[in-house]
């Protein structure tokens, strides 16, 4: 059996340009150190062309 976490992170738009906020690569580690694995993500807002504005990141931990 799994537990499972999500954290929010947001991109930034600027004339037509996405990119993401660095901080989820601190985000990714900071988890691993508590023993959570980052297993993917999901698209939560997006562009009316596909450009993702907002995404979860997932982590997973076998419960003990």
């Amino acid at each position: 059996m799994y537990e499972y976490f999500h954290v929010k992170v947001s991109a930034k738009s600027s004339f037509g340009l996405v990119t993401l906020d660095p901080d989820y690569r601190n985000i990714i580690d900071n988890a691993a150190k508590e023993g959570w694995r980052y297993v993917g993500f999901l698209p939560i807002m997006q562009t009316a062309h596909g450009a993702m504005l907002e995404y979860d990141l997932i982590f997973e931990r076998g419960k003990a």
